[in-house]
């Protein structure tokens, strides 16, 4: 299910590139930029809620558009559509982004009650329907109340530059660089070009979405690179059209093909895709359970954080001492390094996700800095050869971009380990 979500949220990116830009370059090669881009690809086959909801608010967005674009009429079915569609993006993750920009389009044309009153019909039937017999009203109203965001602080500044850093190994290198620079032109243009329609038109469907999610990622949510993803269409699309604009210039200056540039970003983006998506066959996680099974005596006990290895005795830590703590970089690195840089060493358990207490948060970083009783007998790493994934590990660590992680395995003082 979430690959097909995933294939066709590139559906619709390129019919969004089709009714935003002009031509069918753009089109295209935002296509393939979205079928290899990075995050999208690794979410595309995750059981999770992020590329479906990101379809359906993609697609509202999509029909929102239209509607602006659409002659004057009291009922439009863009307009119900997209209140459908997002309503069920709201359904599967709670995603707000576009609300306000439904919102707004409800009341820009005549007949307002009763756009509205079918916008706001049309939500109510796609939240409760994709919902039906899973989550209650009764759950959704405890949801407001509590808040989604985990108590723990941190600095949102330091978040959102952790965040920058992170971008490269979320969309590959030159998309990047291709996104930044083409969706700062194509501002500076919109700006410049005194189309007012077209201005209010971006504004509502395009520019406001994307503040409200930002919001929401820098003051409201947890630090986890995936909250980046309804972003990513966005990026594709500007970076599309900054490639396709930088290699006609390039044509037009030295001669060279039109279809060079695009095809070395797209070489560049297969490599990058291949060197993320290879590690879920030789997964160091299971590279780790072998070893235990190799060297590991089954009278041993082991503590390894939501895995269960079948012929040993499963024990606590820190409450407990197993003989064998194993443990995945991408937990270690929330008490390793907080919301910072890589090893930062963070010292109050107040600003460190999920880690409960002050003696949990010392007992963890003591397996890494020799003063647990444990030693570290066996680590099994990634492996990564491009360098959007070699950088952001070495400066920001493991930051749950893939949930493929390094896995470093810690005796006790005195239990056996060998082949």
């Amino acid at each position: 299910v979430s690959v097909i979500y995933g294939t066709a949220t590139i559906v619709v990116t390129f019919v969004l590139a089709k009714a935003l830009f002009s031509g069918t370059a753009v089109p295209l090669l935002a296509a393939w930029l979205m079928a290899l881009g990075g995050l999208h690809v690794t979410q595309s086959h995750f059981f999770l809620a992020d590329v479906p909801a990101l379809f359906w608010m993609l697609l509202g967005i999509l029909l929102l558009w239209w509607d602006l674009e659409a002659s004057e009429s009291r009922f439009s079915w863009g307009l119900t559509g997209a209140a459908f569609c997002l309503g069920v993006a709201f359904g599967l993750k709670l995603m707000v982004a576009a609300l306000p920009s439904l919102g707004l389009v409800a009341l820009l044309r005549g007949g307002r009650v009763i756009r509205v009153g079918l916008a706001a019909l049309a939500f109510l039937v796609g939240m409760l329907g994709v919902n039906y017999g899973s989550y209650t009203p009764l759950d959704f109203l405890r949801t407001v109340q509590t808040g989604i965001a985990d108590p723990y602080q941190f600095s949102k500044l330091t978040s959102a530059f952790l965040y920058l850093l992170q971008l490269p190994s979320i969309l590959g290198l030159p998309l990047t660089v291709a996104a930044i620079w083409g969706g700062s032109v194509l501002s500076l243009r919109l700006i410049r070009s005194g189309d007012r329609r077209l201005q209010l038109r971006a504004a509502i469907v395009v520019a406001l979405p994307l503040v409200v999610h930002a919001a929401m990622v820098f003051f409201q949510l947890d630090h986890f690179p995936r909250h980046l993803l309804p972003f990513v269409p966005w990026l594709v699309l500007a970076g599309a059209w900054g490639i396709v604009t930088a290699s006609n210039t390039i044509e037009g200056r030295w001669g060279v093909s039109p279809f060079a540039l695009p095809l070395a970003v797209l070489l560049w983006q297969a490599a990058f895709v291949f060197d993320g998506e290879r590690g879920f066959i030789d997964d160091p996680r299971n590279e780790a359970a072998e070893w235990i099974y190799e060297n590991v005596p089954d009278s041993s006990t082991y503590w390894w954080y939501y895995h269960y290895l079948p012929g040993y005795q499963g024990a606590g830590f820190p409450g407990g001492r197993p003989d064998f703590v194993i443990e995945e970089m991408i937990h270690a690195n929330h008490y390793l390094s907080g919301v910072g840089l890589r090893g930062g060493l963070p010292r109050d358990h107040r600003y460190v996700f999920d880690i409960e207490s002050q003696e949990r948060l010392d007992a963890f970083q003591g397996l890494f800095t020799g003063e647990s009783g444990y030693r570290e007998v066996a680590r099994f790493g990634m492996d990564y050869f491009m360098p959007e994934y070699t950088l952001t590990d070495r400066f920001v660590g493991d930051r749950s971009r893939s949930y493929l992680t390094e896995v470093v395995i810690f005796a006790r003082e005195g239990a056996v380990a060998g082949g």
